[in-house]
């Protein structure tokens, strides 16, 4: 039913929130009165973002948290259970008990914002990924009619990376295929995959979904690998053998079979530093040694996680002349001239407002 909207960039949703919190009483637990006033902004957001992903209504929420509260109570979390000085057991730990509380109070003061946001958002004609999905689920349920309309329109399903679904993906294949006792639905995925919760990703699905179709699901695990050495299959398995969460009861041992390279004797190692720097000059050490093996360095590669993870290396590379390669983007804002720039006008924009002010920040500069 919507019509002309344009999706949300993440300058427009900050600007909605940071509105919704001038807007609130003083008195409210989620409003700053001095300070960093938008501090729980990007917090917000990633809540909103989590209850659309889960399709949770606030009311859910806030009953969850008063039940996680009664269950502190009645476990005797706030309560001394030996004698102390000047504390008796069976005294109430008040300042334990009142910071519970307060967090409480918080979370139900933030999710009460949840349905004004989407409003603001609706209002200014945005949308983002979530509410896509959220809004065709809310249409299935408010419309049986709808919903048969597609139930007939798509009578096969495939869902590809099934781990990484959420639960309001989850629920909308669900309704697509309620109409059906044994629905044609086809899902490929690995439980063991499911690491970082990608989009609100979550293994339940995956689990759930093995449970909901027991009686007539057909399993076929694909046991080829071509991408690499048994050896490294081998201590993968021995890693993945540790989740806890996982189907039971299926073989996913996997064998090599690319003969280029399948009994590759070249075995994985893990090696241990004592901080971070002491790691970086052994990988660096260790290009320097295979490069006067004869390997060049267009040849060596040095996986990571993410960027900040490599940079006490490339200092390292910079320093020892070694030629490399990333793709990390530079964030102008951090550049130490801009930093200074920043500073600078910080402090003048400080001063011209009162005075002597911001004198601790000339100290920096």
């Amino acid at each position: 039913g919507y019509n002309n909207l344009k999706p949300a960039s993440d300058l427009d949703k900050i600007e909605i929130m940071q509105q919704l919190i001038d807007e609130l009483p003083s008195n409210n637990a989620i409003k700053r009165l001095k300070g960093e006033i938008y501090y729980d902004v990007k917090n917000l957001l990633k809540l909103f973002n989590v209850l659309k992903e889960e399709n949770i209504s606030p009311q859910e929420v806030k009953q969850k948290a008063d039940e996680y509260f009664t269950n502190l109570e009645e476990e005797g979390t706030f309560i001394y259970k030996i004698n102390r000085k000047d504390i008796k057991k069976g005294d109430l730990k008040k300042a334990e008990y009142d910071k519970e509380c307060l967090n409480r109070e918080k979370l139900k003061a933030a999710v009460d914002l949840f349905e004004t946001f989407n409003a603001k958002m609706v209002e200014k004609r945005l949308y983002d990924f979530t509410d896509m999905i959220v809004w065709v689920i809310n249409a299935f349920k408010n419309d049986p009619d709808f919903l048969l309309t597609y139930q007939e329109r798509y009578q096969y399903l495939l869902v590809d990376e099934f781990q990484d679904t959420n639960g309001s993906q989850n629920q909308l294949i669900d309704l697509l295929m309620s109409y059906f006792d044994v629905p044609n639905l086809f899902v490929v995925g690995d439980d063991d995959q499911s690491i970082y919760r990608f989009q609100g990703a979550n293994v339940g699905n995956i689990l759930n979904f093995a449970v909901q179709y027991q009686h007539e699901l057909k399993t076929t695990v694909l046991t080829d690998n071509y991408r690499s050495s048994q050896l490294i299959l081998d201590a993968s398995r021995a890693i993945i053998n540790l989740n806890t969460e996982r189907i039971k009861d299926i073989d996913k041992n996997l064998v090599a079979q690319n003969e280029a390279y399948a009994n590759h004797l070249v075995a994985p190692k893990i090696l241990k530093y004592f901080n971070p720097i002491h790691e970086a000059i052994g990988i660096g050490q260790q290009v320097e040694e295979l490069y006067k093996q004869g390997i060049p360095f267009k040849e060596i590669a040095i996986l990571y996680k993410n960027h900040k993870q490599i940079e006490i290396l490339t200092k390292y590379f910079q320093t020892k002349n070694i030629p490399f390669s990333s793709k990390r983007r530079v964030n102008i804002l951090n550049e130490l001239l801009v930093t200074k720039l920043i500073k600078l006008l910080t402090y003048l924009g400080a001063e011209k407002k009162r005075p002597h002010s911001a004198e601790d920040i000339l100290y920096e500069i």
